[in-house]
């Protein structure tokens, strides 16, 4: 294969290099090797970090700033897109609760909140919103968006009628009731729409707990008073509501926030990655390629849940344009090529230790490396 038109469609590689940082690395190196291929670089996000700087690319957006909690109760400026003829409002709610905010040795889910997301949705009521994206992912909290609503006005109550504090992981067990009358009146006049970044439901073995618990600081003693709590959580939002949230696909995103979102406030739920694609005329670019590189941080089986590779992937199988899969980390090359890929690539040298991986430096060095392998060795 020798490829003269290549889309580059990267998600970031958390913790290192930003989505538009991969694909500027990878095109510079592109041009190394043969400066007569043409490459468009497409900014990337599965609704998680990246969300808002991407739609701020392609969309007639105001950036507001304001402050807001992080996941640990500080304050913090937190940003979101503004289009005030649309009355339209973009959130990436990792700009107030991301598990970058807080520090490797303080990561704890029974300790982190997401209420600063809920002060973000205030902030475009403030200005008047009617429509309202919030981007899921990235997550440092798994207290199934609870502290969001108390943000919006609502109670959430024990089972002697106290009003809880705050909520955190460490709290679910104690809810008893989720009172409403108090809840902000214009969301009733809004509409919500939640970008997710993966499609487990709310709890079980595939749940928000155990499968993106562990990344966030949870131990297995944690994972399983998290997993009491947000059953707990989840049985009393089947009585509030009537919906259970285990049979609501994408429900355990962002810690259980977009369950919460579509059973009280009614969002529509959407994979953040189709979101994405359809703001990036993504269908339209890659017909005129005939070569797709896409990767990620790291690529293992949560990538199937709805990644922005598998979303490049679908696509590209579509309209058959092979797609090359090049992550900081590849957990099981064959899988992502028995899936379609043409190509599975790990940035990563076996040797070289993680922390030293994810340093910018190191990673364009290794970026720089792995694309010149695929195109002496593969290509």
């Amino acid at each position: 294969m020798k490829p003269n038109r290549i889309l580059l469609a990267f998600d970031s590689f958390k913790g290192s290099l930003t989505s538009a940082e991969v694909a500027e690395c990878v095109e510079e190196t592109i041009m190394g090797i043969n400066p007569m291929i043409e490459v468009d670089r497409c900014l990337m996000s599965d609704g998680g970090e990246g969300l808002l700087d991407t739609m701020l690319a392609v969309l007639p957006l105001h950036q507001e700033v304001h402050t807001v909690s992080d996941p640990l109760g500080q304050k913090i400026e937190a940003r979101f897109g503004w289009d005030k003829n649309q009355r339209l409002a973009i959130i990436e709610s990792a700009q107030a609760n991301g598990l970058p905010l807080v520090p490797v040795k303080n990561r704890n889910p029974l300790k982190t909140t997401a209420y600063g997301v809920g002060e973000l949705i205030r902030s475009a009521l403030d200005l008047g919103a009617k429509t309202i994206m919030v981007g899921l992912g990235g997550s440092a909290t798994n207290e199934a968006g609870l502290s969001i609503l108390q943000a919006l006005g609502a109670v959430i109550r024990d089972e002697k009628g106290h009003a809880l504090p705050i909520m955190t992981g460490e709290l679910l067990t104690s809810v008893k009731t989720i009172d409403l009358a108090t809840l902000d009146e214009r969301l009733e006049q809004t509409k919500i729409i939640a970008a997710c970044d993966v499609n487990n439901p709310l709890t079980g073995p595939n749940g928000a707990t155990y499968v993106y618990g562990p990344q966030k600081g949870a131990t297995e003693a944690r994972l399983a008073m998290l997993e009491a709590g947000m059953e707990n959580v989840r049985g009393i939002i089947t009585q509030t509501t009537g919906i259970d949230l285990n049979t609501v696909r994408g429900a355990g995103a962002a810690g259980g926030i977009a369950g919460t979102l579509h059973a009280v406030l009614k969002a529509e739920l959407k994979p953040g990655i189709d979101v994405i694609l359809q703001a990036q005329q993504f269908e339209e670019r890659i017909k005129t390629v005939d070569l797709a590189i896409t990767g990620e941080g790291k690529s293992d089986s949560q990538t199937l849940m709805g990644k922005v590779p598998i979303g490049v992937l679908s696509v590209a199988k579509r309209h058959g344009v092979p797609a090359v899969l090049v992550s900081g980390i590849v957990d099981d090359a064959s899988m992502m090529t028995q899936i379609g890929f043409a190509a599975a690539l790990t940035v990563k040298p076996k040797e070289e230790p993680l922390e030293d991986a994810i340093k910018p430096g190191f990673a364009r060095r290794n970026l720089r490396n792995t694309i010149k392998r695929l195109f002496s060795e593969i290509l």
